[in-house]
C-alpha cells in the first residue's frame, strides 16, 4: 500500500545529558494503488502512522522516566492471544478489535 523509509535515532545532545528520540520518515503510496485506496491512504493511512509515530516518543520517553525513578518499567509479562502477543506491553484487548479484519503476510 505505501513506499517509505523511517530512520529512528537516539540523539544525546553535548555535556547537558539531554537525549531526544528523533523519527525521520518519508512515505508515499505506492502507484499501484486505485483512486479509492489512493483517497483513502490519503485520508487515514498517512495520519495512523503519523500518530504511531508520536505515541513511540511519548512511550520511550515514559519508559526513560519510570527506569530513572527506579520503577519498574515494564508492568509485567506480555498480554497474549493465543499465539499473538498484544503490542505494546500495555495494550488491551477491547471490544472492537473483534471488528478487525485480520490478515497474515509471510515475512
Amino acid at each position: 500500500m505505501e513506499r517509505g523509509k523511517v530512520i529512528y535515532e537516539v540523539v544525546e545532545y553535548g555535556l547537558g545529558g539531554v537525549v531526544e528520540f528523533v523519527a525521520m520518515c518519508h512515505f508515499r503510496g505506492a502507484s499501484s494503488l486505485g483512486p479509492v485506496t489512493s483517497l483513502g491512504w490519503w485520508l487515514f493511512g498517512c495520519r495512523a502512522q503519523l500518530r504511531f509515530y508520536r505515541r513511540c516518543g511519548e512511550r520511550m520517553r515514559c519508559l526513560v522516566e519510570r527506569a530513572l525513578r527506579g520503577e519498574a518499567v515494564l508492568a509485567g509479562p506480555a498480554v497474549r492471544a493465543g499465539s499473538l502477543v498484544y503490542v505494546p506491553s500495555d495494550a488491551r484487548a477491547c471490544r472492537l478489535d473483534a471488528l478487525a479484519v485480520h490478515r497474515v503476510f509471510p515475512g
